[in-house]
């Protein structure tokens, strides 16, 4: 008889079957990158987006131990990341981009085996629950 399969070993949510939900948040070091993740929409629609991405501190994203908080600093680097290349629109792509994101970017997806950039890896943590309790 087989053993019962224990989803979280997989990073599998049990509630959902998907992938485990991510932190609300890294640890304290890390918000700034959380604060500029969570307001790109709105700097790229008013066009400030490579403003605020070129103010960053460079942070040391070795200190990210926990799978889950690398998974959620290689969301928000992506995010910010895509807000930087894309802001001025399809005819006007940035070529590069600052080494406050690129280096922990660089880094964090070395570490989890992925490619630094958006894909179906990064795009799995962006969801959470409306209701916490369901």
């Amino acid at each position: 008889m087989s053993e019962a399969i224990h989803f979280p070993d997989y990073e599998i949510s049990e509630f959902s079957g998907y992938a485990q939900e991510l932190p609300d948040s890294l640890p304290e070091y890390y918000r700034p990158w959380h604060e500029l993740a969570n307001k790109t929409a709105n700097l790229i629609a008013s066009q400030t987006v490579k403003t605020e991405t070129e103010k960053l501190p460079l942070l040391d994203s070795s200190k990210l131990q926990d799978f889950k908080d690398l998974r959620l600093a290689h969301l928000q680097l992506c995010i910010i990341t895509s807000g930087y290349a894309w802001e001025s629109g399809p005819h006007n792509v940035v070529q590069s981009i600052p080494a406050s994101v690129a280096i922990p970017l660089c880094d964090v997806s070395d570490r989890l085996g992925v490619q630094p950039g958006m894909s179906y890896f990064a795009l799995l943590g962006n969801w959470q629950r409306v209701d916490k309790n369901k």
